[in-house]
């Protein structure tokens, strides 16, 4: 009998061990979003921001590489110290990465650079990347875990550093597998000291934060839901001073609600009559807003939209 249960124990950590590690996630190639939180001390006063990170429609092709556009937002920045709201408001357009999915590797252009690699052992240096230049310290694979993200097991790489810094900072930031690290997707790989960042979370597809290791549920995406009668579409999207919504079917008395990243109602739109409405940005200001239809049978669409 003491057999049987060694044998079966032996079995399902030899499945758990495959789940977790056999199969190597790569990075989404559209609708994902990165929230972080980047922070530092002036001497004076604790600042702090956050930042999205969206892929958008439109890869680029260069030196032979096709590399996935990325759509980044700065929120306002606090002084937690000082008092009042600084403005640190700025959106950019940018090449965001390209995948070695083969050699489990990211980079980053331009030039082409490394950004993780994700083929790593225990015990190994960690190599000179985009976002860490090796100098007198020395970055190894101190523990290589797993977090369970969508019902399936991602490799996740903790990151130990002796060398330059008077302590060795053991585990301070990890690389996951089809995210990038806990400091955030192109943050770089050093210990925090006076200034920091973390990935608060991510999402992909629209759900609920896919990765979440603070808790911390800032409202970063929506489910883009869509009646079999009645669909929305917007275009262009990404705008820079006018979108079309457009209706699958002829409106008769429909709301428009257009909300931005915290919820906040930013313009309402009574009584859509047509099967087509101009959206002009207005007042908007470049980043990521939320558009809501309603119509007259309660029927109810969301679409995401990004203005430049």
């Amino acid at each position: 009998m003491k057999r049987i249960v060694l044998v079966i124990l032996f079995l399902v950590c030899i499945f758990k061990s495959n789940a977790q590690t056999q199969v190597y996630h790569a990075f989404p190639d559209s609708n994902a979003i990165w929230c972080e939180r980047w922070a530092w001390f002036d001497g004076t006063c604790d600042n702090n921001y956050d930042r999205f990170i969206q892929l958008v429609r439109g890869d680029t092709s260069i030196g032979g590489h096709v590399y996935h556009k990325t759509f980044t937002f700065n929120g306002d920045f606090h002084s937690s110290l000082c008092g009042g709201t600084g403005f640190l408001n700025s959106t950019s357009i940018g090449i965001g990465y390209r995948q070695d999915i083969p050699n489990k590797r990211i980079y980053t252009c331009c030039p082409d650079t490394l950004a993780y690699n994700f083929n790593l052992s225990l015990n190994d240096t960690l190599p000179g990347t985009f976002n860490y230049s090796s100098s007198n310290d020395r970055n190894y694979i101190s523990s290589i875990d797993s977090v369970l993200m969508d019902n399936s097991y991602r490799k996740e790489y903790w990151i130990s550093m002796v060398g330059g810094h008077s302590v060795s900072d053991s585990n301070y930031v990890a690389l996951i597998e089809g995210v990038g690290s806990t400091f955030g997707l192109f943050a770089p790989l050093i210990p925090n000291f006076e200034s920091y960042s973390t990935l608060l979370n991510f999402t992909q597809n629209d759900t609920i934060p896919t990765y979440n290791p603070c808790g911390f549920m800032f409202y970063t995406g929506i489910n883009e839901t869509k009646s079999e009668n009645n669909k929305i579409t917007l275009s262009p999207n990404p705008f820079t001073s006018q979108t079309t919504l457009s209706f699958s079917e002829q409106q008769t008395n429909t709301t428009v609600i257009i909300t931005n990243l915290l919820g906040e109602e930013i313009k309402t739109i009574p009584h859509v009559h047509t099967k087509q409405l101009l959206i002009d940005k207005g007042e908007m200001k470049p980043g990521i807003y939320f558009v809501q239809t309603i119509d007259d049978a309660k029927r109810i669409c969301n679409k995401k939209m990004v203005v430049e």
